[in-house]
């Protein structure tokens, strides 16, 4: 398993570098915006770097939390990757030079957060399975690939319903995931349907998409859309 490192053990550019004009200030505004969501508070200690005090304040719900530190993350592996583009070749339209002094102003800001499991809402339990899931079947996500030849669809879905019973601990949410026939994605109990000839299938709006699927004998399809009687 390999990891893209991304800021968290940098301390600033090691040279100016030019972007797209109003990068700077975007910067800036992802790194209060968490701020002001979380309230995260800055710390300085002498002439060492500004750090985050991650203590939240008192009205952050659990779904706030993990849609900022979503969104925060997001941003910075999106950031990192531009950077390297721009570094590489000067981006189109209007640019802005970022300094190395500037640099130094945002970067303690620019590292990936996390957050506890038991802050965790479904949501956030969902895109983390499906992350797995995509890791598993040689997709690169959030910076993480899979240093080993991809499993295929059936051994990724079993890895994860193992990650789902027994690592994780299910038993805060009330939904299963598995892989529907013919696809290659992780889908939630919600979404799917369960087929006495075909197994774990996609919406019912897609039954009878199934090679050898008999549709009138397909127990879905006559749920949602009727079936003659022998």
């Amino acid at each position: 398993m390999s990891f893209k490192l991304f800021f968290d053990l940098a301390e600033s550019f090691m040279e100016p570098i030019m972007v797209p004009a109003g990068t700077y200030k975007k910067i800036l505004n992802q790194i209060e915006s968490v701020e002001n969501e979380l309230g995260f508070k800055r710390e300085k200690h002498e002439d060492n770097q500004w750090h985050w005090q991650e203590t939240l304040k008192d009205d952050v719900s659990d779904a706030t939390f993990c849609e900022v530190v979503w969104s925060h993350n997001a941003f910075v592996r999106s950031l990192h990757d531009n950077l390297r583009k721009w570094a590489a070749e000067k981006p189109d339209g209007e640019t802005e030079i970022i300094t190395v002094e500037q640099s130094r102003d945002f970067f303690p800001g620019l590292r990936q957060l996390s957050v506890p499991y038991e802050r965790w809402t479904e949501d956030y339990f969902e895109e983390k399975l499906e992350n797995i899931y995509d890791i598993m079947r040689g997709r690169n996500r959030d910076g993480v690939s899979f240093d080993a030849e991809p499993l295929s669809e059936e051994q990724a879905a079993g890895v994860v319903l193992l990650f789902q019973e027994y690592i994780v601990g299910h038993e805060r949410f009330p939904k299963n995931y598995d892989v529907p026939r013919g696809c290659d994605y992780l889908a939630d109990s919600e979404d799917t349907a369960w087929c006495e000839q075909m197994g774990f299938c996609v919406h019912p709006n897609d039954v009878g998409e199934c090679d050898g699927c008999n549709v009138e004998k397909c127990d879905i399809y006559c749920e949602y859309y009727g079936c003659d009687e022998d």
